[in-house]
């Protein structure tokens, strides 16, 4: 949604020749750390008398080394290598140029239990008050209710019927995935 400063939604909307002054960014330099960080930009068009246009989405992006920061035409900026780049930003006959680095490019985050796998679990229901989130769990499993203590529920994901929920040794033989995917009866259905 265009939003401007002083004008209504109908006449931002119609302000095909917003006429831009300048263009600022948000934020003004990008530090990107890591081989999955990103970070989006928010392209401001300002006019001389300073009303203010949101043209993110209709701005055009030029990455100075797209081999190594790497622009989407929605304005998110990722890192491929560790380097230095400008992200040319244009609208309205203006430019405004925002340096970007990245480093760490290339170092890979280990999976979190908290981050990366209680959040899967929560949003396929597996921890709601319907199923293994119940007092007493479900069938024999349970999960704190919508994965409060998710220390516990890492444990007894680990530990519950001699590790077959979770089988490091043979990982496609853990019950979380067998169940999950259908191969194993799952009062849930497949999830």
């Amino acid at each position: 949604m265009c939003l401007v400063a002083g004008l209504g939604l109908v006449e931002a909307l119609a302000a095909q020749d917003f006429p831009t002054a300048r263009l600022v960014a948000h934020p003004p330099v990008v530090a990107l750390s890591g081989a999955a960080a990103e970070h989006g930009l928010v392209i401001t068009a300002l006019d001389k008398s300073g009303r203010a246009l949101d043209v993110t989405e209709r701005a055009r992006y030029t990455s100075s080394q797209p081999g190594r920061i790497v622009v989407a035409t929605n304005g998110t900026v990722r890192g491929l290598a560790e380097g230095a780049a400008e992200i040319l930003v244009e609208f309205g006959g203006r430019s405004v140029n925002v340096p970007v680095t990245a480093r760490k490019t290339d170092s890979r985050v280990g999976v979190s239990f908290r981050q990366d796998i209680e959040s899967v679990i929560t949003r396929a229901g597996c921890n709601m008050g319907a199923c293994h989130g119940k007092l007493a769990g479900q069938n024999g499993f349970k999960l704190s209710l919508r994965g409060y203590a998710p220390e516990l529920d890492h444990a007894w994901l680990i530990s519950d019927l001699s590790g077959r929920r979770i089988n490091p040794a043979f990982p496609e033989d853990s019950l979380l995935l067998l169940k999950a995917l259908g191969k194993v009866p799952h009062e849930g259905r497949q999830r």
